[in-house]
């Protein structure tokens, strides 16, 4: 079975979503589109019967397999260093398990009724969902300077994030669910992202502060920060051709003491969007655990209630009152009918049905959004560090787990613009069979693939 996929089309035509549509024609399914563009895709093993020279890689890359493929393709190195946090030598893609740190603090309050009108709010957790990653970076004009970024600490909160993402995308393909997610991130240099202010020391009543900051920065107007985002994220949707849009602010909390705002909150987010936010400690959940902190707040974003019962912090209702598609709660501990393991209430990767339905699993798939043009943002991330190091014979025994249903729908460009499928090349066409160095100065596209069935050993060789 193939490993890695490097495709390097001669064409000025190969865009990523039509990138996407080879990988998914070829039998995968894209989950999230990395910046590169590399993809994190679920694929069976007749992919590897393809026409395409797609090259899944289902486990970790190994430190000696790095090197060979970045030698041939360097831009790829943060895709295999966010794929090795991602995915484990024994495992799917995983939410951490067992119990949380002793430090982590409850989450109760940690969902806010949006402060724009309902039809600027996201629509069901379906089809393509873009996400924008911001990660402010004090100056000292304002506030002291407390807090600084370093390529360790945000290629990390990236590639939690990322896992975050991968995993809801996952298990929607679990439930028949076409759900893929465009990740980006502003690099943590970015000067947008430099403010006066050091977010830490604020909470959620003055964030406008510092957001707002950084909106002017990126020249985008709006009565208060929460609509300045939604322009933002509209602007986004519309340049992506996406059905929604979300900005994910990550705060550094690194010498913080107890890794949470002013106000005790460290991780929050506004029903229907548009943004929801992260501490790097996640109030004592630490860097470790924020994929969990990110999928469960990620699932307010789109509609989803709370559903656990913590005296002095937060009581859930039977009722999630807000949603507009389903405001039964009745997994809610606090009396309610049922009690079951879900993300919302426990962080555990699960989900009940009734969050199922309040994130909109239910309803119509989204049609295909307009293709407004906008001014692109060139977004790159941060990556001075090498890929963790793992074992050369590093392995993902088959699980016995039951392929997910086949998509159904459009695939990826055509999600985004109906034209977009005739633009795909025909099968076969302008594909060399190797990352050969005379196609350098063409996009190398590698495909980290999470494989159903057997998988034979990566090769390397050559």
């Amino acid at each position: 079975m193939p490993a890695i996929s490097i495709w390097q089309p001669t064409t000025a035509a190969a865009t990523a979503p039509l990138f996407g549509d080879r990988v998914e024609q070829a039998g995968a399914r894209v989950l999230v589109m990395l910046p590169g563009p590399a993809m994190i895709v679920s694929a069976d093993e007749k992919i590897a019967d393809s026409d395409d020279p797609f090259f899944l890689l289902a486990d970790p890359v190994s430190k000696s397999d790095a090197a060979k493929i970045t030698k041939q393709c360097a831009k790829v190195s943060s895709a295999i260093r966010t794929w090795n946090r991602v995915k484990t030598p024994a495992s799917d893609i995983l939410l951490r398990a067992g119990k949380p740190p002793a430090s982590a603090r409850p989450l109760g309050g940690d969902a806010f009724k949006s402060k724009l009108p309902a039809k600027a709010l996201t629509g069901p957790m379906q089809g393509t969902v873009g996400v924008m990653m911001m990660t402010p970076e004090s100056n000292g004009t304002i506030d002291a300077n407390l807090e600084n970024w370093t390529d360790d600490a945000w290629n990390r909160v990236f590639d939690e994030v990322a896992a975050g993402l991968a995993w809801w995308a996952q298990h929607a393909a679990d439930h028949g669910i076409d759900l893929t997610f465009d990740f980006d991130a502003l690099p943590r240099t970015d000067a947008a992202l430099q403010v006066g202010y050091e977010p830490i020391l604020h909470g959620y009543l003055t964030e406008c502060q510092w957001i707002g900051a950084i909106m002017d920065n990126l020249g985008v107007s709006g009565f208060t920060c929460y609509d300045q985002v939604e322009n933002y994220n509209d602007a986004r949707r519309a340049e992506k051709g996406t059905h929604s849009f979300a900005t994910v602010f990550v705060v550094n909390s690194i010498n913080d003491e107890d890794g949470a705002f002013s106000d005790g909150y460290s991780a929050y987010a506004y029903f229907g969007g548009p943004f929801l936010m992260l501490t790097y400690d996640n109030g004592g959940w630490t860097i470790d655990w924020m994929r969990n902190v990110m999928s469960h707040e990620f699932g307010h974003t789109f509609w989803a209630c709370d559903e656990y019962y913590q005296p002095g912090y937060f009581e859930c209702d039977c009722t999630c009152p807000d949603n507009p598609w389903y405001t039964a709660n009745p997994n809610c501990e606090h009396g309610c009918a049922e009690d079951g393991p879900c993300l919302m209430k426990d962080l555990t990767g699960d989900t009940c049905e009734h969050t199922r339905e309040q994130i909109g699993w239910s309803q119509p798939a989204p049609t295909t959004t307009t293709s407004t043009t906008v001014p692109a943002t060139t977004t790159t991330t941060t990556s001075t560090e090498a890929p963790p190091e793992d074992d050369d014979d590093a392995g993902n025994d088959d699980d016995g787990e039951t392929p997910p249903p086949p998509r159904t729908g459009a695939t990826t460009a055509a999600r985004r613009n109906p034209k977009a499928r005739a633009k795909v090349p025909p099968a076969g066409a302008d594909k060399p069979s190797a990352c050969a160095p005379r196609a350098l100065s063409t996009p190398c596209r590698p495909v980290f693939g999470v494989v159903h069935e057997d998988r034979l050993s990566p090769d390397f060789s050559g």
